[in-house]
């Protein structure tokens, strides 16, 4: 395994005053923080012109949603993604399985690809392993990705090696960084 050093230095700041002064000045540090970390990751990974893409090359990332919408995961899928249609020059494209997609279209947050494709059933409001499996196998065989990516989560750990011998393919599990050697 590689092991990587990260530099960086902490900023130590004594907050003072009642509960709800401290409470403001902490949110408003935390919102301040998170506009700085989408400001660097847009800028580092930016889409490709959709005139520039091969339009044959595809990289999949398969989502996933709960009760409260996108999961996070979701969001780190699309990043890589991003990375690995930059190198390929290929089209971004990331899956969501569920029911009922209006909350989910609703909220401002959607992962940033070239192409999200919704599967809505209501056979698909839970997840069942075999539903999941053969949807996505049918998907994959329409949209024929260069590269498939999914989450370590509990989903994505029992759903791509079921999916990989569906379509009698690869898997390579618990990546944690991946690219492409030009």
């Amino acid at each position: 395994k590689k092991i990587k050093t990260i530099n960086y230095s902490k900023k130590v700041k004594i907050l003072t005053g009642d509960l709800k002064e401290i409470s403001e000045l902490l949110f408003n540090i935390i919102q301040e923080n998170k506009k700085d970390l989408t400001k660097n990751y847009k800028v580092k990974y930016k889409l490709n012109n959709i005139k520039n893409i091969q339009h044959s090359r595809k990289i999949l990332a398969i989502g996933e949603i709960s009760e409260g919408g996108i999961k996070r995961v979701t969001f780190e899928l699309a990043g890589v993604a991003k990375k690995l249609a930059c190198a390929r020059n290929a089209v971004t494209q990331v899956v969501l399985l569920g029911s009922n997609f209006d909350k989910i279209l609703k909220e401002k947050k959607l992962p940033d690809v070239h192409k999200l494709h919704l599967i809505e059933n209501p056979e698909l409001k839970t997840f069942n392993i075999e539903t999941y499996a053969n949807v996505l196998k049918e998907f994959i065989i329409k949209e024929n990705p260069e590269i498939i990516l999914g989450g370590a989560t509990n989903i994505g750990r029992s759903l791509l090696p079921r999916i990989a011998v569906k379509l009698k393919t690869g898997l390579t599990a618990d990546c944690t960084e991946l690219d492409i050697d030009k």
